[in-house]
């Protein structure tokens, strides 16, 4: 019996990918056990029934600067390395997945001084710097875009390309039926609007503006994820349109929300992108701006594909979110292009994450 275990960050951009590879690992091998670590400070809250085992680890972020909240966090490191031990000894599994950022760290640590089989899978064009790291310990890089390898150095020979991996809950809905579970009319534009699974404040209010200015609102309607903290303050917003949006702080039933949608508006993470690639729907990205431009190298394989337009976080205040909204959404011809643009991004089949990490455990042995 296979024991599989993965570990990821506490976004959503983490864990839905290291939940979709155990979803997929079970499908392949039923009587596989599977377990998923988090860090405590995790949106487990918000998280689907994974049918996994679940357990958390207390780790938190560490920059170089010295300072208490620096040392309070190193005492935490050095915990989870324990915390971890314990898992590897209990579980005891045959493969790690790590799925970056700093709680890969510590298990992917014991995995490789337990000597048990390290893959780590990067869902940025740019690899974080954990993976990086960890890129040494690991007996295999899975990479989502093909532009990925050069950047691991000398460990670039270790990846392969097998996309990010989309949840399996995210399957193609008759479009009737999708805008009936919103209450949306099917002879409108529906545009989807989120901020990542945090939600972003800068992307809630600029979109809630350019649609109150777009030309052609009317032929349009909205399914805007804002998050809990901006709901309130976005219902004033849209209190002159509201019968045309739908306003929800979550959704959990994601493969509705883009199976009706014609035009997406959201930030550019990796599990985003993998999303619109796996729907092929058009989009205006707001790059974050942070977190070393990872966004923007992401939302630059959907622009250049002629898929996305792009919108710098500055923009979205000074109308230039609204430029990009009138130029791909005024005329449907400019988003069937769009979406009609996909076929260059999907004209090959990636790897499959299961099959080589059984392939490099075998090869292990």
């Amino acid at each position: 019996m296979m024991r599989i275990l993965a570990v990821a960050g506490a976004s959503g951009g983490h864990i839905f990918p290291a939940t979709a590879f155990l979803d997929d690992f079970k499908h392949a091998y039923p009587d596989a056990r599977t377990l998923l670590v988090l860090p405590a400070k995790s949106i487990q809250n918000k998280i689907p029934a994974t049918g996994h085992q679940l357990r958390f680890i207390g780790v938190s972020a560490l920059s170089l600067q010295l300072s208490w909240r620096n040392i309070v966090a190193l005492l935490r490191f050095l915990k989870s390395l324990y915390e971890c031990v314990v898992i590897m000894a209990q579980f005891r599994p045959d493969i790690v997945t790590g799925f970056g950022s700093i709680a890969s760290i510590p298990l992917v640590l014991c995995a490789w001084l337990f000597r048990t089989t390290v893959i780590i899978h990067e869902q940025n064009v740019i690899p974080g710097r954990a993976n990086r790291f960890l890129a040494y310990l690991s007996d295999g890089i899975a990479v989502s875009f093909k532009e990925s390898p050069g950047f691991f150095a000398g460990n670039g020979k270790k990846a392969f390309w097998t996309g990010n991996i989309v949840r399996r809950s995210l399957v193609r809905i008759d479009k009737r039926e999708a805008l009936c579970h919103f209450g949306l009319e099917p002879d409108k534009t529906t545009i989807l609007v989120m901020g990542g699974s945090q939600a972003s404040r800068r992307i809630n209010f600029g979109f809630a503006k350019a649609f109150k200015e777009m030309s052609w609102q009317r032929k349009c309607q909205v399914i805007h994820l804002c998050g809990e903290a901006d709901k309130d303050g976005l219902a004033r917003e849209y209190a002159a349109c509201e019968k045309s949006v739908r306003l929800l702080p979550f959704l959990s039933q994601m493969q509705y929300a883009y199976s009706c949608a014609d035009l997406v508006v959201s930030r550019a993470g990796a599990t985003t992108i993998a999303e619109l690639i796996a729907y092929r729907i058009p989009a205006v990205l707001v790059p974050y701006p942070y977190a070393y431009n990872h966004q923007d190298a992401n939302a630059r394989i959907l622009s250049d594909a002629g898929c996305a337009a792009l919108v710098p976080d500055s923009g979205v205040d000074t109308g230039e979110l609204l430029q990009a909204l009138e130029s791909v959404g005024r005329n449907g011809a400019e988003l069937e292009a769009m979406s009609g643009s996909y076929a260059r991004l999907t004209s090959e089949k990636p790897a499959s994450l299961v099959e080589q990490a059984i392939r490099i455990h075998g090869n292990g042995q």
